[in-house]
């Protein structure tokens, strides 16, 4: 194993935790505890990640997840965040595999 692939494992493993920070506030908010700080800063780091690899569908689906996060500031929904959570946790976890 050279260098470039333990870096590579390791944004690859950032990633994942950007999608886990989401999923967990999600899932707080369906519960009835909303983070709205944390729960934007999460959103706009889903919406960068989305950006950046806009050229994967994965990536398109993180900035609608992204979207869907802000909306939920404004509009909570626990069925919308337990959905848009559970995506994003799964996604995370296998992203750790």
């Amino acid at each position: 194993m050279g260098v470039h692939s333990t870096t590579g494992m390791v944004v690859v493993w950032l990633l994942g935790a950007i999608d886990i920070l989401s999923a967990a506030v999600l899932g707080a908010l369906a519960f009835g505890h909303p983070f709205q700080t944390v729960q934007a800063i999460a959103a706009l780091l889903l919406c960068i990640k989305g950006i950046v690899f806009a050229s994967s569908v994965v990536s398109r689906i993180d900035i609608v997840c992204a979207i869907g996060m802000i909306a939920l500031l404004w509009m909570p929904s626990p069925t919308v965040a337990a959905t848009i959570g559970l995506y994003l946790g799964v996604k995370g976890v296998f992203s750790f595999i």
